[in-house]
């Protein structure tokens, strides 16, 4: 029998939904302010429970080795001010996996109300999202300017939409998060019978918001979202597989009668840059450079802009992409330690359940393309409540089919 949401579960579905503030708060975001105050409790589980701390080995020791590597990269950074605020940012940020499992531990739900949390996420910006697009106002948090140009030999002016998260690359990404969890929730009968319409509808209004938003990156993300969607969807509900995405191929084709020119835009900058332009090659060789110079072991925390802009004189000093910010700043070890992470939530996914097999599938599957939208990732912590949250999917205990006990 099922058991009805406790606290717990309240506790995952508002700390995802929190993300909806994106930027707004600086540095005092609630995203943060909410895993700051889960600290102590989470410390306090994890020590009084020599079992549970068992279960998390590998990432106990993982990311207090990064954690500790990331101190002692201190003695060689250029910008030791910059550096120690990137460290506390990296070490609230590696506290989210760790305190999402207690949540999780303690809920009588916590995949499903991992779903509701990026459900809540996506209806709590969408409204926000439409009007940017249509009316082209933004919030202050926006950065850009209105009606910002994409130009490579062609210049066109086009709408977008940021929400809260300081520009529309901001916001894809978030899109690309949600869109594994309101997807899986269309294949996971058992935990959302008789919502099928509504999640296919949610699925397609993510679809509809990335291709209006108009990210190259975004646009593959999702493409390839769609296509492991469709493969790895469980075979006896392959009619609904088939709806949503006929569904989001008929919101593209009318996107292109609408919005031509924003296509046409986005085509050339495919056909000439592919998926790099200047400022991310310059990145990519420069830091490699800087890798090997370090003897592989990194720059240092938070050192990678202040390396590129004073050792480089790049104008674009972002990595905008996900591993080469990890290597680059922590070298090699930490690099493969993530690789490692990755690969065992991947392992993990073999032996699972179907319906969570193929959500984590399509989450990890999207990430090569999501990996390289925004302009940085470690500090950011929608990235960590998305990884925490394929962690949770992939743990078999946590599923809907075992019997929960409130440990």
């Amino acid at each position: 029998m099922e058991k009805t949401r406790n606290i717990y579960d309240h506790l995952i579905i508002c700390m995802i939904a929190l993300l909806a503030f994106g930027n707004v708060g600086g540095a005092l975001q609630p995203i943060r302010i909410f895993f700051i105050s889960c600290i102590p409790f989470t410390l306090i589980y994890f020590l009084i429970r020599p079992g549970e701390r068992e279960k998390i080995q590998y990432e106990k020791f993982f990311f207090l080795f990064w954690a500790l590597w990331a101190v002692v990269s201190l003695l060689w950074v250029e910008n030791t001010d910059n550096s120690i605020k990137n460290l506390l940012y990296l070490s609230v940020n590696f506290s989210i996996l760790f305190t999402i499992i207690y949540l999780s531990n303690k809920a009588n739900n916590p995949q499903e109300s991992i779903i509701w949390g990026w459900t809540l996420l996506l209806l709590l910006t969408f409204p926000i999202a439409i009007f940017e697009l249509l009316f082209n106002i933004h919030l202050p948090s926006t950065y850009h300017d209105s009606m910002t140009e994409m130009h490579y030999n062609t210049i066109t002016n086009r709408s977008f939409a940021s929400v809260t998260f300081g520009n529309l690359n901001g916001y894809n990404i978030v899109l690309c998060y949600v869109f594994p969890f309101v997807s899986g929730a269309i294949a996971h009968k058992q935990l959302f019978k008789k919502k099928t319409i509504l999640f296919i509808t949610l699925a397609s209004l993510v679809a509809l918001l990335i291709i209006w938003n108009g990210s190259r990156a975004a646009v593959l993300s999702l493409i390839t979202g769609l296509v492991l969607f469709y493969i790895y969807y469980p075979k006896e509900k392959e009619h609904t597989g088939m709806i949503i995405i006929t569904i989001s191929l008929v919101i593209g084709a009318i996107f292109l009668l609408m919005f031509k020119d924003t296509f046409q835009v986005i085509l050339v900058r495919f056909q000439e840059q592919g998926f790099q332009d200047v400022g991310r090659t310059e990145n990519i060789s420069s830091g490699f450079d800087a890798l090997l110079n370090s003897s592989l072991l990194g720059v240092g925390v938070g050192n990678y802009e202040t390396v590129m802009e004073e050792k480089y004189g790049l104008t674009y000093i972002n990595p905008h992409n996900m591993l080469l910010e990890i290597v680059v700043q922590y070298g090699i070890f930490v690099f493969l330690g993530f690789l490692i992470f990755l690969f065992r939530i991947l392992r993990r996914a073999q032996n699972n359940i179907k319906e969570n097999k193929a959500l984590i599938l399509v989450g990890l599957g999207m990430l090569p393309f999501a990996m390289i939208i925004d302009s940085a990732y470690l500090l950011s912590s929608s990235m960590w409540v998305f990884l925490s949250s394929l962690y949770i999917f992939s743990a078999a205990r946590y599923n809907p089919t075992k019997e929960r006990v409130d440990i």
